[in-house]
């Protein structure tokens, strides 16, 4: 019986090493799994993330794009209203020029008309003065002729001539 019992003993304790090697066999194969699982978990997370940040970055790259579109867009925008704002300014610059060379022609003509004005005035002025002149000394000479054609006595003493005209 003790042989019994040994052998007995002996097959429980096989049984038992073998349960033990199969409950260690079956923890390091979950164990494995485990491992297997959070790998898979860690790459699938990885590959998630990686994606994620893809699609960031290209969202990203489209907003940085629309904005410069947009900024490219309002510099034209920009620049075709400076043009035509430079248009329109040279356009009343010019037309300005144009009415202040027209205002200086009508000063120039008014300041000439002005000019031949006064000497017309001048010149008439003249003439009047020639003809008063000219009348006076056909006068003059009328008168001097009047006289030089009387001719006159020599010069006698005052006292002698008052008695023989009274």
């Amino acid at each position: 019986m003790k042989e019994n019992e040994a052998k007995i003993e002996a097959a429980h304790k096989r049984l038992e090493e073998n349960t033990k090697k199969i409950m260690e066999e079956e923890n390091a194969a979950r164990k494995k799994e485990a491992a297997q699982k959070a790998f898979q978990r860690w790459k699938e997370k990885k590959e998630y993330l990686k994606e994620k940040n893809k699609k960031e970055k290209e969202r990203e790259r489209a907003m940085k794009e629309k904005q410069q579109e947009a900024l490219t867009k309002r510099m034209k925008d920009n620049e075709i209203a400076l043009e035509k704002w430079n248009t329109k300014k040279e356009i009343i610059l010019k037309a300005k020029a144009k009415e202040k060379i027209i205002e200086n022609r009508k000063e120039d003509l008014k300041r000439t008309e002005k000019k031949d004005k006064e000497a017309i005035d001048a010149y008439e002025k003249c003439l009047k003065k020639k003809g008063e002149m000219y009348e006076y000394e056909k006068k003059e000479k009328k008168c001097n002729f009047s006289l030089k054609s009387q001719a006159r006595p020599p010069w006698r003493f005052p006292a002698k001539l008052f008695s023989k005209v009274f």
